[in-house]
């Protein structure tokens, strides 16, 4: 084997390890206990992936999945985070990976205050028609 090759095996071997102990790194976080009477887990938390949906009271099925293609728009458009949408037991969700070993107790709580922030905000003006 090469050298180039060896180097191309040893930093495929280090990212691996990486993110399989991504979450020892960052510190197993999830999303703050304070969010979770707004938002509905939808699997379980493995590694870096969190999926879940917004859920605003009284917003059921198919409402609720075009309120989380909104939010998930007015995220992209915002702009103070990034992640992406996806569809989990065909329900609409959110996919934040937290995979940067500099990822801050401080992100974490950015990502769920800019969830929570433009979900109600969508849902005040579903409301007022």
């Amino acid at each position: 084997m090469s050298g180039a090759w060896i180097v191309v095996v040893l930093v495929g071997v280090v990212t691996a390890l990486f993110k399989a102990a991504g979450p020892v790194f960052i510190g197993g976080r999830r999303l703050p206990p304070r969010v979770q009477s707004a938002v509905e887990l939808l699997a379980p938390v493995k590694l870096n992936i969190v999926c879940f949906r917004h859920r605003p009271p009284g917003v059921e099925g198919d409402e609720l999945d075009v309120h989380n293609l909104a939010v998930a728009d007015d995220v992209l458009s915002d702009a103070r985070v990034f992640f992406g949408s996806t569809r989990y037991d065909d329900k609409v969700a959110f996919r934040p990976a937290i995979a940067n070993w500099r990822t801050t107790e401080r992100d974490v709580d950015l990502l769920a205050d800019v969830v929570l922030e433009l979900g109600a905000r969508r849902a005040s003006r579903a409301r007022a028609g």
